[in-house]
């Protein structure tokens, strides 16, 4: 599993690295991807453009991904998918020097397009797991490790972002993200064990059958627990896409400010993993524990967009900053407790594929919030954080109206 863990952390720090410099790249004056007079309304909808593309491709690769490593071995398609992180580094070093903001979507299209490595990685422990029990404890270290990397390399990353490179800012993350791409391929091929043997895999007909997925629609459990974990996410994706660009455009924040910022969700990330989910989950319902992280949900998203209406305030600040502990807690225990649930319900051979659904519908919501979160950044700069309570009402509303389902009352025998 070391092996495993070591390929989640170290991709998520290196992906994490660049993710302060989008919203830069995007909105600061020294960007070289603009014209120096184009407009902020036109940055915000290209914004929205790159971020509705790049959760689109994302949200195909995922199950495609998935289910191409319950045929093919986790091995191999985790090495294929880690390719990806070469093609968003190699476009969008080529896209500062040509000064083409095209370039880096295009980039970062082809990346999304083939950068699945949680769900196969998040697949290939579901194979290691001996009880049932065991499948929610290494979901939370799956979260764990990936929140080593969440929080460390938006940190780093903004404070070697402004390091001019060659006569370029924004470039140095970057030349790290090759640099940890090259290394992550030859570690899984010559490191990463598979967990899948060719007996237990399945085949391109139970693939397009769709075999494991119809498991969900087949309980009104599992079905009720997807609209949770689309309506969670919906509001995560929104919370989590827009909050750099609020804090560069609202609070004015600099890049190190922002690295940090989202650095700290990743830190949240670790303690709600690593302390709160194995200390405290055993001892609280399946329902129950639903309930708390969708409140936890809706106070930190709530508080975000309310505090951005006061940026020159230090109680905003500190509000806005203290938002990022229930949002990152609630959607990691839900998404822990979810998966696993999921991941329960079907056939070793169709874990990929489930997960890889998981995924899929998570990123669809993203795609969602990200081309009506620019379209709303335009008219007001913090209106983008608008979707992420709206969607957690909507979601608080869905569980009060099942509560008192005998298939909702019976997660708490889980």
């Amino acid at each position: 599993m070391r092996s495993i863990y070591l390929i989640l952390s170290l991709s998520e720090f290196a992906t994490a690295l660049v993710a302060p410099v989008f919203a830069f790249l995007f909105f600061s004056s020294t960007s070289t991807l603009f014209p120096t007079d184009a407009s902020v309304s036109e940055r915000a909808v290209l914004f929205g453009i790159f971020l509705a593309l790049y959760k689109f491709a994302g949200m195909i690769c995922n199950p495609i991904f998935g289910g191409l490593s319950d045929i093919m071995g986790r091995k191999f398609t985790t090495i294929l998918t880690l390719t990806g992180m070469l093609i968003l580094a190699v476009f969008s070093i080529g896209a500062i020097v040509l000064h083409s903001i095209w370039v880096f979507i295009i980039g970062c299209f082809f990346y999304a397009l083939l950068f699945a490595s949680k769900p196969v990685c998040t697949a290939a422990i579901n194979d290691l797991c001996e009880a049932p029990g065991d499948k929610v404890k290494n979901q939370a270290l799956v979260q764990f490790f990936i929140g080593i990397g969440v929080s460390i390399g938006p940190i780093v990353g903004g404070y070697i972002s402004d390091v001019n490179v060659f006569g370029y800012y924004y470039m140095l993350p970057f030349i790290i993200l090759l640099v940890c791409g090259c290394y992550l391929v030859f570690h899984s091929k010559y490191f990463m064990k598979e967990t899948l043997r060719k007996r237990e895999r399945s085949n391109i007909k139970e693939q397009f059958s769709f075999g494991g997925i119809k498991v969900i629609f087949k309980s009104k459990l599992l079905i009720c627990l997807l609209i949770i974990h689309i309506l969670n996410q919906l509001s995560w994706g929104t919370y989590y896409d827009f909050l750099p660009a609020v804090a560069k455009a609202v609070f004015n924040y600099d890049i190190k400010s922002v690295g940090m910022l989202v650095g700290l969700i990743g830190f949240w990330l670790i303690i709600a993993s690593g302390v709160i989910i194995p200390r405290f989950m055993k001892n609280i319902s399946g329902s129950n524990l639903i309930k708390i992280s969708c409140w936890l949900g809706f106070i930190g998203v709530l508080a975000a967009y309310i505090a951005s209406f006061f940026p020159g305030s230090r109680l905003a600040d500190i509000i806005f900053w203290a938002s990022t502990f229930p949002v990152a807690v609630g959607d990691v225990i839900l998404f822990c407790y979810l998966i696993s649930q999921f991941s329960l319900c079907v056939e070793k051979k169709f874990q990929g594929a489930v997960v890889g659904f998981i995924y899929i519908t998570g990123f669809g919501m993203w795609s969602l919030s990200a081309p009506l979160g620019g379209y709303l950044m335009k008219w007001n700069l913090n209106a983008a954080l608008l979707m992420a309570p709206v969607s957690m009402i909507l979601l608080l509303l869905f569980v009060f109206s099942i509560r008192n389902k005998e298939y909702f009352k019976a997660l708490n025998n889980n």
